[in-house]
């Protein structure tokens, strides 16, 4: 990562993380910088991650952090819409994920898991550059388990329903 990126990033959200904590981009970085960062926190890292799309910046990103040791394995989702991506495209992206789904998916959400450190990130940038404004949260600990069952879910093509009441 750029160190100018990294300082940014560490600016606006801070080490140690903590569990709500809120950012704006700004336009002055992306998904995947913000994913490198926390990996640099939590060390070799399960990943799980969904998004309406993915890109080229993105999975070279991804590929690099895989072959640094940061990231153990990757399940992604991603919108149907990724299937009509050049095929040199969705050949990469086989390669860099461990596990690659598609679905009726518009969430960006992110779920960091390692030996010692449980992040989720929920935001409304996708997996791709980022030149935009865009903002989301992140949860650490217990606060992640919500977000830990709902991508499993998604990935694994199950629905999560919770009743909620309205009124």
């Amino acid at each position: 990562m750029e160190n100018r990126r990294f300082k940014i990033i560490a600016s606006e959200i801070g080490n140690p993380v903590v569990s709500g904590t809120t950012f704006f981009t700004r336009a002055r970085w992306s998904s995947y910088h913000l994913l490198e960062y926390l990996l640099k926190i939590a060390g070799k890292s399960r990943v799980m991650m969904s998004s309406f799309s993915f890109s080229e910046d993105s999975l070279r990103a991804y590929h690099k952090l895989q072959k640094a040791g940061l990231i153990e394995s990757f399940s992604f989702i991603a919108n149907l819409a990724v299937k009509s991506y050049k095929s040199d495209l969705m050949n990469f992206a086989k390669k860099v994920f461990t596990e690659l789904k598609t679905g009726n998916i518009h969430s960006k959400i992110t779920y960091i898991e390692s030996a010692t450190h449980r992040f989720a990130i929920n935001q409304s940038a996708n997996s791709t550059r980022n030149p935009a404004h865009e903002a989301g949260v992140i949860f650490i600990g217990d606060d992640t388990l919500i977000y830990k069952k709902e991508i499993e879910a998604l990935i694994h093509g199950q629905t999560l329903r919770q009743n909620r009441r309205i009124c």
